[in-house]
């Protein structure tokens, strides 16, 4: 009798670990809680009518794999859209691209992972709001005009790269640590954040912060090991003026000793 209650146990465990899957082949679909979605075509997403272009919604701990797919737009629009609540996980993994649109991935709110994407000739390559906790590992945002920014964000990333952009490689408002990051060429700076940061193993150099050749600035501590910048700055803030002030220098290369 004991034996066949586990054996039935199993089962039903057996059962709830397989999460539904659902295909993934016109724009606009929709991955709910506890959903995969299967990418299994490249998604060309245009607006219509008075809707922007949308690629795939994910909602309240949706995931989708994106199967070597890229999700494509007319310029406006966003790639991926993921939201929830704090307790809910988001999940992207790759390989995958998405390009041509306003936002390449939006939202807020719940914890999300991101793997083995690419977002490259976008507004934003990656957008984020409230969210307790963000890991990025092998994931390219390169060529955008912002490449990833996050406010209230608890970021890890592991194998980012953010070069290129017209503006900041990365920016966040909140805590995190970079390993193996690369940011370089950015117009603005490579990384740019508001409290506490580690950087390891990483090149952030050639970049443009404050239109005076900052590769880092922080309005809070930044601790850099083993790893190369140019220039690094803190920062103080006016958010009535936009305006920044330098009031002291980190330890990349090229800073006063």
């Amino acid at each position: 009798m004991a034996l066949r209650r586990l054996a039935a146990l199993g089962l039903v465990l057996g059962t709830v670990a397989r999460a539904p899957a659902i295909d993934i082949t016109e724009c606009g679909q929709a991955v709910f809680r506890g959903q995969v979605g299967q990418l299994r075509n490249d998604l060309d997403c245009h607006a219509s009518g008075i809707e922007s272009a949308l690629g795939v919604t994910l909602q309240r701990g949706g995931t989708l794999e994106m199967n070597g797919f890229t999700i494509r737009g007319d310029g406006g629009g966003m790639g991926i859209v993921a939201s929830g609540r704090a307790r809910d996980q988001i999940a992207i993994n790759g390989p995958g691209e998405i390009t041509d649109v306003d936002i390449g991935i939006a939202g807020g709110g719940a914890r999300v992972r991101i793997r083995d994407v690419v977002a490259h000739h976008n507004t934003y390559g990656f957008t984020f709001k409230v969210s307790r906790r963000i890991e990025m590992t092998r994931v390219t945002m390169n060529d955008n005009v912002y490449g990833i920014t996050a406010n209230g964000a608890h970021l890890i990333g592991v194998d980012v790269e953010a070069s290129h952009n017209t503006d900041v490689g990365i920016w966040v408002n909140g805590i995190g640590s970079l390993t193996r990051l690369t940011a370089v060429g950015n117009g603005g700076s490579g990384v740019s954040w508001t409290r506490r940061l580690r950087i390891v193993d990483s090149t952030i150099t050639g970049n443009d912060g404050l239109d005076a050749g900052f590769d880092v600035l922080t309005t809070g501590t930044v601790k850099l090991v083993n790893s190369t910048c140019g220039r690094g700055a803190r920062i103080r803030s006016d958010y009535v003026t936009h305006t920044s002030t330098v009031i002291g220098r980190l330890s990349c290369a090229s800073d006063p000793r």
